[in-house]
């Protein structure tokens, strides 16, 4: 069905298969721009299967089948209210579809960025994503967590930029499928993470009918954390199971977690078979355990190793499990 739709709208087709049971054609408004526009579809003929259209600069209808029950769409564009609607096959849908977008307010917002000792991050990309929620909406637990991009900006020498963020406390869909409050996350494409992952504080934006004069962010550099967990350890803590970590062999790994002390969630990396492992954290203080799971992933054995470990921002933190 994705296929099709996507196909349909990279040709700027409405093509109408003979055998389909029911065909739903999308018309956009002149007011949107098919540029920003995302479209999710759901259909639930044998479980659900969701998936995006693909929209294309200039093209204003779009198309797919219904061939099952319920069939769901969410169209979202920025400075528009998100359109939800539920086709069922039982009661045919018209066979075209003009989804009314309501515009909603926009919110001026202003950041300056900088690295964690004051210096401005300048001249560099922001771009400011939101997740829309299709795990909620269409009521999946696994798989894709569909984003889309509402604002990009540069900053200027000082580290700073400004930007125009929906209202999205004014959208019922965000305020009825979040399961927080609704916000945004902040990302920065230019900036590379591979080699020294970093965090930006904070990186979710609550999403606010109006922002104080100006937010401040700063870019932090995790703390390297890397050891091993050897053979005689596991044997004298009664826990002498495989190490390695893959999709096939879940119940014979264990997960290195990293607790941050104050009753806050914790982060996790599995060990390899050569009992090595890597992990990188955000600066701060934190307790350091052994996790080992079963085949169902439920915690057999937490060893507790050092509590009140102290990470320095960039640091390279060494432990062993001996």
């Amino acid at each position: 069905m994705f296929r099709k739709a996507a196909i349909y709208a990279l040709l700027g087709l409405c093509l109408v298969p003979t055998m389909a049971l029911a065909h739903v054609r999308i018309r956009i408004p002149r007011t949107v721009d098919p540029t920003h526009l995302t479209i999710l579809e759901g259909s639930y003929e044998r479980g659900l299967a969701v998936g995006p259209i693909t929209t294309k600069k200039g093209v204003y209808e779009y198309c797919t089948d219904l061939e099952g029950a319920p069939l769901k769409l969410v169209l979202y564009c920025p400075g528009f209210k998100t359109v939800a609607v539920t086709f069922d096959s039982a009661a045919p849908p018209p066979w075209t579809f003009s989804p009314r977008f309501k515009r909603i307010s926009m919110v001026p917002l202003r950041v300056r960025l900088t690295y964690s000792d004051g210096r401005p991050i300048a001249n560099t990309r922001v771009v400011i994503r939101l997740f829309l929620n299709s795990h909620e909406y269409f009521g999946y637990e696994d798989g894709i967590a569909y984003m889309t991009d509402v604002a990009t900006a540069t900053t200027d020498a000082n580290g700073e930029f400004r930007v125009r963020l929906p209202s999205l406390p004014d959208d019922p869909y965000f305020v009825k499928y979040s399961p927080r409050a609704p916000g945004f996350e902040v990302e920065l494409p230019d900036i590379p993470y591979a080699d020294k992952p970093w965090d930006l504080a904070p990186r979710y934006l609550k999403a606010q009918r109006s922002y104080p004069q100006t937010v401040q962010m700063q870019l932090i550099y995790k703390a390297k954390v890397s050891g091993t967990v050897t053979r005689s350890f596991l044997q004298k803590n009664d826990a002498d199971v495989p190490m390695g970590v893959s999709d096939t062999t879940r119940g014979k790994k264990y997960r290195v977690s990293f607790d941050v002390q104050h009753g806050r969630s914790g982060e996790g990396t599995g060990v390899n078979e050569d009992g090595s492992f890597t992990i990188y954290l955000r600066p701060g203080t934190h307790d350091l355990s052994l996790v080992i799971e079963d085949e169902k992933g439920s915690t057999q054995k937490n060893l507790p190793i050092k509590s009140g470990v102290v990470l320095k921002e960039g640091e390279d933190y060494k432990v062993n499990f001996e």
